[in-house]
């Protein structure tokens, strides 16, 4: 199974979800972000190394990917059995989805997507309402999860060691509602 985290704005959290995701799956990472988020946490921590196409070994490869669009990420989200798309619940990440949002749909590809919400805070304050009613009525042809990963230590840690705690239910929980195994 390929699933590509993609969202063309920064700091959305790919390669925290991407991270978190490896942990609980017995998967390969591609790192495909010049920025190489994942492949600088892994040379510090040696967790999660990154391998490139030819070193694939297992059935679950997961695709992080940079926050721009680039031509590989148009053949990517073609070859993908999965997009997920992680998502705050703040208008940046709102309006910058428009982007993605129109390349799915002009592919013919948003039934393979699913936005995530992450970094979410209790109690769900207006902001939070309004804002997910806007996700609601603008992405209507994008799956959104049932399950929000939480604003926790555990996932603001997670480039640097395995996920733990109520983040590792949040992560279980979404891996279950998509069944990904």
């Amino acid at each position: 199974m390929q699933i590509l985290v993609a969202n063309i704005k920064g700091g959305c959290g790919k390669s925290t979800l991407v991270s978190a995701l490896a942990d609980l799956l017995d998967a390969d990472i591609i790192d495909h972000d010049n920025q190489g988020t994942i492949r600088v946490s892994s040379s510090f921590t040696g967790l999660r190394v990154p391998v490139t196409y030819e070193k694939i070994t297992k059935k679950i490869v997961l695709h992080d990917t940079p926050p721009y669009n680039t031509g590989n990420l148009k053949s990517l989200i073609q070859e993908v059995d999965l997009i997920l798309i992680p998502c705050k619940l703040m208008y940046p990440d709102l309006l910058a989805l428009r982007a993605l949002s129109d390349e799915l749909k002009k592919l013919n590809m948003t039934q393979k997507a699913v936005i995530v919400f992450n970094e979410i805070r209790k109690p769900h304050n207006n902001t939070y309402k309004e804002v997910k009613a806007l996700y609601e009525s603008n992405y209507s042809e994008i799956k959104k999860a049932k399950t929000e990963l939480s604003n926790l230590i555990s996932f603001s840690r997670v480039l640097s060691e395995p996920v733990t705690g109520k983040a590792l239910e949040q992560v279980k929980s979404l891996i279950s509602e998509l069944s990904i195994y």
